[in-house]
C-alpha cells in the first residue's frame, strides 16, 4: 500500500509543477484522493456459444391414426358335435295298455279294421298250434271268418300286464255258434273261455307280433264236437265279467326273476318237489291246466304235478323264450317238451314226443310264489299224441276219418255206411242219399273258428 500511495503523490506533484508557469487565481484544488485501483479487467468473455442450429423442421404431425379396427368378437364356441340320437323314447306304459284295451273293445264290436289301427302292416298273428298269419290283410280275413261263426262274439279284458314293449292281456271270450263253423253247420251252442294274448310293440309304437293262447279243445268240448276228458266235466261256459280290467304295471322285481329261473332250472321229475316246497307260500293256489279247476295248497299242487305232468311226461323240460316281471308278477312264455308215457284217457302211449307252447303267470308275495295260472292249446298237445290214422289194409273198412282206398269215393268226415245202414252223425251220405241233418262235424284236430285276437 505504501508504494501505491507514494506513486500517487509523485504524480500529483508533477501535475502541480506544470501548472506553475501561469499565474492562477484559482485556488488549487484539493488533493485528489488516490484513485481506486482499477478494477481488474474483466476476463475476456467466453466465446458466445454457437448459435443453435436452426431446428430441424418439425416432422409433420402424424396423420391421425386410423381408428383401430374393432377387436374381433371372440369366436363363438364351436358347436358340440351332435350326440348320437337317443333311441326314441318308449311310449308310456299306460298308452300301450290303453291301446290294447281299445283294440279289444273295437274287436268286440266287430270293428276289426279300427281294432288294428295300432298294428304294423306286416304284423304277425300266431295262435299257438296253428300256422302264423302274416300281415294285416290275412289277420283281418281270419277275424271275419270267426265273426261269421259267432256273430254275437264279445270280448272282455280282465287283466292287462304292462311290461314295456310287451303287453299281456287276459280276456274272456263268449259267443253263440249260430253260423257255419268251417264245413260244419252251426251248433247253436254258446262258448265262453278265457284266453291270453302276448302283444309285442315295435320301436314305432305299433304292434308287430301277437301270440294267442286259445284252447281249441275247450271250445270244441263246449260245442259238443268232441267229448270232454273222461271222468271230467265239460269246461264251464264263462260269463262276461262286468268289472273294468285290472291294469298291472311297475318296475321289474329282479329277485322274483331270479326265483322264477331257479324254479325252472329245478323243474325236473326228481328235483321240482323240493324246490317248490322252498319257493311256494303255504296258501299257494294253482289253476289245473287240464280241468281249469283250482288246486289249493302247496302239497296238493305238488301231488297233482307228480300224478299229472310228470307221470305223463317223465322227461318233461321247459325252455323260457320270454320272461317279464311287472310289479310282483312274473310272466313266462315256455316251449315245453316231453315223451308221452300214458295217462290221458283214450290216448295210447307210444313214446310220442309232445311239443307245445304255454304262458305261465305267477304272483309273488314276500319272495315266494302265491298263485300260478297257465294257458295252452289242448289241441296242440293232442295233435302230437293222436296223429292221423294210417290208410287201411286192402279189403279192410277204412277207419273213421281215414284216407279211402284207391278208387273209393272219399268219405267226408267218416267212412260210408254199409248198405241199409243209417249214416253215423257227421258221416258223408251214400251216393244219392240226402245228407243227415247236422252232419259234417269238424275232423279231429280241426280248429273251430275263433274270435278276434285280443
Amino acid at each position: 500500500m505504501k508504494n501505491r500511495y507514494a506513486l500517487g503523490l509523485v504524480a500529483a506533484l508533477a501535475f502541480a509543477g506544470a501548472g506553475c508557469s501561469k499565474k492562477s487565481t484559482t485556488p488549487a484544488p484539493a488533493a485528489v484522493k488516490p484513485a481506486e485501483p482499477a478494477p481488474e479487467a474483466p476476463k475476456p468473455a467466453e466465446p458466445a456459444p454457437e448459435a443453435p442450429k436452426p431446428a430441424e423442421p418439425a416432422p409433420e404431425a402424424p396423420k391421425p391414426a386410423e381408428p383401430a379396427p374393432e377387436a374381433p368378437k371372440p369366436a363363438e364356441p364351436a358347436p358340440e358335435a351332435p350326440k348320437p340320437a337317443e333311441p326314441a323314447p318308449e311310449a308310456p306304459a299306460t298308452d300301450r295298455a290303453a291301446a290294447v284295451i281299445r283294440g279289444i273293445e273295437l274287436a268286440s264290436q266287430g270293428k276289426y279294421d279300427e281294432s288294428l289301427a295300432d298294428w304294423a302292416d306286416t304284423a304277425v298273428w300266431h295262435s299257438v298250434g296253428r300256422p302264423e298269419l302274416v300281415g294285416k290283410a290275412a289277420i283281418l280275413a281270419e277275424m271275419a271268418e270267426g265273426r261269421k261263426a259267432f256273430p254275437d262274439l264279445q270280448l272282455k279284458p280282465t287283466w292287462i300286464f304292462d311290461a314295456g314293449e310287451t303287453v299281456v292281456a287276459i280276456t274272456v271270450l263268449r259267443g253263440t255258434n249260430s253260423g257255419p263253423l268251417g264245413t260244419a253247420p252251426a251248433t247253436g251252442k254258446t262258448v265262453g273261455i278265457e284266453t291270453a294274448v302276448v302283444f309285442h310293440f315295435g320301436a314305432d309304437g305299433k304292434v308287430d307280433r301277437a301270440t294267442e293262447f286259445f284252447d281249441e279243445q275247450k271250445v270244441a268240448a263246449q260245442l259238443g264236437v268232441i267229448p270232454g276228458a273222461e271222468g271230467q266235466p265239460v269246461p264251464p261256459v264263462l260269463e262276461l265279467p262286468t268289472a273294468e280290467p285290472t291294469i298291472v304295471k311297475g318296475a321289474a322285481n329282479e329277485a322274483n326273476l331270479v326265483t322264477a329261473k331257479a324254479i325252472m332250472d329245478a323243474f325236473k321229475k326228481d328235483t321240482f318237489a323240493a324246490k317248490l316246497r322252498e319257493t311256494l307260500t303255504a296258501d299257494f293256489t294253482m289253476t289245473d291246466p287240464m280241468t281249469g279247476g283250482t288246486i289249493a295248497g302247496a302239497e296238493a299242487s305238488i301231488t297233482a304235478l307228480e300224478k299229472g305232468l310228470f307221470a305223463m311226461w317223465p322227461d318233461y323240460s321247459g325252455t323260457a323264450t320270454w320272461t317279464g316281471s311287472v310289479g310282483e308278477w312274473v310272466i313266462t312264455v315256455l316251449d315245453n317238451q316231453g315223451t308221452y308215457k300214458g295217462g290221458i284217457p283214450g290216448v295210447e302211449a307210444k313214446d310220442q314226443v309232445s311239443k307245445f307252447k304255454s304262458l305261465d303267470l305267477m304272483l309273488y308275495e314276500g319272495g315266494k310264489v302265491k298263485t300260478y295260472k297257465s294257458f295252452a292249446n289242448g289241441m296242440e298237445i293232442m295233435a302230437a299224441l293222436m296223429p292221423a290214422p294210417a290208410a287201411p289194409a286192402e279189403g279192410e273198412k277204412p277207419a273213421e276219418g281215414a284216407a279211402p282206398a284207391e278208387g273209393e269215393k272219399p268219405a267226408e268226415g267218416a267212412a260210408a255206411p254199409a248198405a241199409g245202414e243209417k249214416p253215423a252223425e257227421g258221416a258223408a251220405p251214400a251216393e244219392g242219399e240226402k245228407p243227415a241233418e247236422g252232419a259234417a262235424a269238424p275232423a279231429a284236430g280241426e280248429k273251430p273258428a275263433e274270435g278276434a285276437p285280443q
